[in-house]
């Protein structure tokens, strides 16, 4: 039999057990093509029956298979001891092929791609595998995880504030004037004022705003001051930021 019905690989054959009947010492010895042979014949006609199946499974029974083999070659065999170590044969022949296209449907399942929302941003983790390893790959609003850290340590400014004795986490988002408060998007109110605009909001009983003042520098465009009852707080250098690959959400 020529040919490979499953366009794949097949996997090299196990040397099988002495079968029942057969006396102790003697074994099945089957050369590669003779199992290549075999497993094309049962997988041309599980395809075959797939095909001429009216929900396209073909729902044959293991032993249904190895004796359609069985009859499909009986003029090879002479003796019910050959007859034997063909049913065996194939039956290994079967739990191989079994076991070989499990683990291809398996791996199949693990790569592929997968989309999730970050916040705002639609974020893709792409799963590649070379054998039993894998590769994984994050994109975030269409960038590699790198860029788009980059990207969200220019667009935001990050404080670490401790209120009640809990350290908390305040990033704003350039662009939109967004406030996070521990990932969550909190209500604003925006003021003009002499040196540039404040932007209030609470956190809990405190009263807090984001003071955004010129510094005289385009190169460095605006200057974010945090103020939490009354008291500046810097925020986190964009180094800093980058490093822990941070972000509002």
């Amino acid at each position: 039999m020529k040919g490979n019905p499953w366009k794949v690989p097949l996997p090299p054959p196990r040397p099988p057990p002495p079968p029942v009947g057969v006396p102790t010492g003697k074994q099945i010895r089957v050369t590669y093509e003779e199992y290549k042979s075999i497993a094309n014949l049962l997988v041309l006609h599980l395809r075959q029956l797939e095909e001429s199946s009216a929900d396209g499974e073909s729902g044959v029974k293991r032993m249904d298979l190895v004796d359609w083999y069985l009859e499909a070659n009986e003029a090879d065999m002479e003796t019910i001891d050959e007859v034997r170590e063909k049913r065996l044969l194939v039956e290994r022949v079967i739990e191989r092929l079994v076991q070989h296209v499990l683990r291809k449907n398996w791996l199949f399942k693990l790569v592929g791609t997968e989309r999730f929302n970050v916040g705002s941003k639609v974020a893709e983790i792409a799963i590649d595998s070379s054998g039993m390893i894998f590769q994984y790959t994050l994109r975030i609003d269409n960038k590699s995880m790198q860029k788009f850290v980059e990207a969200q340590a220019k667009n935001t400014r990050t404080w670490h504030v401790t209120l009640d004795a809990t350290e908390h986490r305040v990033v704003l988002l350039i662009d939109t004037m967004e406030v996070y408060y521990d990932g969550q998007v909190i209500s604003t109110c925006g003021e003009f004022t002499d040196e540039g605009t404040e932007t209030h909001f609470s956190l809990g009983a405190h009263p807090v705003h984001i003071r955004a003042v010129s510094s005289g520098n385009k190169r460095k465009g605006l200057l974010y001051t945090l103020v939490v009852n009354g008291r500046e707080h810097e925020p986190v250098a964009q180094e800093a930021v980058t490093e822990h690959a941070s972000s509002p959400f």
